[in-house]
């Protein structure tokens, strides 16, 4: 699997995972709710998944370089460098003083 797949792959489970999360976090603090059913949501919040947050990771769009991306622009610094040198990103030149 490609490295842009996987990461597709995780940010849509993180995605799907995240409302589930909340509700379950919901349940879990109501104290209306009998204990049975907090515990029970609680136990499913501290099962391992895979669709945590902290398991996405930035990534360069076109090469896909994990390391010094641009959130703002999403690519790669070396990416960014080599395009604003030719002019795709307006306003933005080679610094020179």
């Amino acid at each position: 699997m490609s490295l842009l797949r996987k990461d597709k792959h995780v940010r849509h489970k993180v995605h799907l995972g995240e409302m589930r999360h909340v509700v379950l976090k919901k349940i879990q603090y109501n104290q209306s709710l009998p204990l049975n059913v907090r515990v029970g949501a609680q136990m499913k919040l501290n099962s391992a998944n895979s669709s945590s947050p902290t398991k996405v990771r930035n990534r360069c769009v076109l090469s896909s370089r994990p390391r010094g991306v641009l959130r703002f622009v999403k690519v790669s610094r070396i990416q960014f460098r080599h395009f604003s040198l030719f002019g795709f990103f307006p306003g933005v030149h080679k610094l020179s003083w």
